[in-house]
């Protein structure tokens, strides 16, 4: 008698313990709430970039192992992220966008290394989508006497953001250096109130590509020169190229 007492605690011990790990038949079961998924932005399905070489023209010139610029013209729905530059099936010069731009104006610098005819491809990328290539042939010479139209070799001459673009100087003394660091050569100084025409600019804009009214060309840092009444200097074309040295 004592040990079925005793057996009692025991046995209602054990049932609480099963009720609390089968549910009961016709009771509620418990519900565990469903993982809803995180929605993914729909990838651009539209055409590839497009783009084309806007200078030098076709059967132009250039002087063996001196550099100069390709002006090429990106455009894309989504925005162009990059933009390559191709001799013989190799990367000769690349430009990155700062951010997608679905309209991107560029200059590419390029140094001959061989005289003859040379063709150079224009690319550009949505992330890894490429566009169709644009391709100039150009003719490379030995010297600059034979030159046809020197002019021709600057992509920026007489072609600006827009009509017009220009900025003037706001610091005395303010550097124009061969490239866009302050770190690179000084070409010479410029007094406040110089009116400068922007032919390019970085990336991010805090240098710009710059053409004094004498023909010199250099880099001015933005933060000492300011856009005169109207310009917009913000579809320059991008570079990173280093100027001509007078």
């Amino acid at each position: 008698m004592t040990q079925r007492r005793a057996l009692i605690p025991l046995l209602a011990l054990c049932g609480a313990l099963l009720a609390c790990n089968v549910p009961l038949i016709g009771g509620s079961a418990t519900v565990t709430p469903a993982v809803t998924a995180t929605p993914t932005a729909t990838p651009f399905s539209g055409p590839p970039p497009q783009i084309t070489i806007e200078a030098p023209t076709a059967n132009g010139q250039a002087v063996l192992n001196q550099p100069f610029r390709i002006r090429v013209h990106a455009t894309d729905g989504a925005g162009i992220t990059r933009i390559e530059m191709r001799a013989a099936d190799r990367i000769v010069a690349s430009q990155s966008a700062a951010s997608a731009s679905p309209d991107l104006i560029a200059l590419l610098e390029y140094t001959p290394t061989q005289a003859g005819a040379v063709t150079l491809q224009a690319i550009a990328f949505r992330g890894i989508i490429a566009s169709d290539p644009a391709s100039v042939t150009l003719t490379i010479v030995t010297t600059s006497a034979q030159l046809v139209n020197p002019g021709s070799l600057d992509p920026t001459l007489n072609v600006a953001a827009g009509p017009i673009c220009t900025v003037h100087v706001t610091a005395a003394g303010l550097s124009l250096r061969v490239g866009p660091t302050p770190g690179s050569k000084q070409i010479t100084t410029l007094p406040a109130g110089e009116s400068l025409n922007v032919t390019g600019r970085t990336g991010d804009s805090k240098w710009y590509l710059v053409r004094r009214a004498n023909g010199t060309q250099g880099w001015v840092s933005a933060t000492y020169v300011k856009l005169d009444a109207g310009a917009d200097c913000s579809t320059a074309p991008i570079t990173t190229a280093s100027a001509p040295t007078p």
